[in-house]
């Protein structure tokens, strides 16, 4: 067994390095900025998957792809952790847009998994949930990668791993209004400067998969709403 990997305190004068790039680099978006106060929202259950390598499919958005096609994972990823995805998605845009976001129990109440159309995409699936529901957005994601972190927060022998899309689309015509992936593997500071927000966030310590997607989702929507 690899012996576990401690985050260096000697890792503070780098981060500190970064900290004034960070802080007057501007927040780049993955999309157009989109004005969502006001509007109605709402969160799809997070599938599991994305299109095999070299598969035709591959060649598609994962948001054209259809359920079937959907079927490659990296890894093992634990039974519920699609859930857990749909579940820090639903607390994001809750703090952001409180009222204006449908509740969980409600979308899964109108919530199809198994739609009776095989040729059905994600984006399809997304739309109709959103008509049912009276929403103008609705968010949508797939998740195939979700690792555990083996170890502790102190110390790990194997870091957290998390791959996943996340789509916002405009319910009246069905087009992404945006979208993002957040695919990384926690890594000391020293050998990935870009986690230097991770590490002004969350301290030096090495975090869970829940964790690291939670970070993850966060900086995906600064960025995207600039808030």
């Amino acid at each position: 067994m690899h012996a576990p990997k401690p985050i260096r305190k000697t890792e503070i004068s780098l981060l500190l390095a970064c900290l004034l790039a960070l802080l007057f680099a501007p927040l780049q978006a993955s999309g157009a900025k989109i004005i969502l106060t006001g509007k109605k929202l709402a969160v799809m259950p997070c599938r599991l998957g994305k299109a095999m390598p070299n598969a035709p499919a591959a060649k598609k958005q994962i948001i054209d792809c259809t359920l079937s096609e959907l079927c490659y994972l990296e890894g093992d990823p634990m039974a519920d952790a699609a859930g857990i995805i749909t579940e820090l998605l639903q607390q994001e845009l809750q703090k952001r847009f409180d009222g204006e976001v449908t509740p969980l129990a409600t979308v899964r109440r109108h919530y199809d998994p198994q739609p009776e159309n095989p040729d059905e995409t994600l984006r399809d699936m997304a739309v109709g949930l959103g008509k049912k529901l009276g929403v103008d957005y609705i968010m949508a994601a797939t998740l195939w990668r979700y690792d555990e972190r083996e170890g502790t927060s102190s110390g790990a022998q194997k870091p957290a791993s998390v791959a996943f899309a996340v789509f916002l689309i405009d319910v009246s015509n069905g087009k992404v209004a945006w979208q993002d992936i957040f695919n990384r593997t926690q890594a000391p500071l020293s050998e990935n400067v870009l986690d230097a927000r991770l590490y002004l966030k969350k301290g030096f310590r090495w975090l869970t998969a829940s964790e690291y997607a939670e970070y993850g989702i966060s900086t995906m929507f600064t960025d995207f709403l600039g808030k």
